[in-house]
């Protein structure tokens, strides 16, 4: 008595099992790659935030300066003839903080 591949009963011959399997493990590295290289990328930002939210130009101060606090940095929002102007108020040499002057308007 002779021993029968079960592949054959199937109609499947070697070399068509060959490539399921070839296949197989292509599919299967290529997987891999994309995964290995996904993951060196971050999917999360853990920086805060950079856009501000004033809100309506009619709640700012008429005459003055509103502020506000955006990550690390201090935001005027200065309401003037021409429009509403946003200045950063952290000095670019040491970091400190301006005062406003509201006599001169500076």
């Amino acid at each position: 008595m002779t021993a029968r591949c079960p592949c054959r009963d199937r109609g499947l011959s070697r070399r068509t099992l060959l490539r399921i399997g070839v296949g197989g493990l292509v599919t299967t590295g290529l997987a891999g790659l994309y995964a290995g290289a996904r993951s060196l990328l971050p999917a999360v930002s853990y920086e805060p935030p950079r856009r501000l939210t004033a809100g309506p130009p009619a709640e700012l101060a008429a005459a003055g300066m509103s502020e506000f606090q955006v990550a690390d940095r201090r935001v005027s929002v200065i309401k003037g003839e021409g429009g509403l102007y946003a200045l950063v108020r952290n000095c670019t040499h040491m970091g400190c903080i301006p005062r406003f002057n509201p006599a001169d308007g500076r």
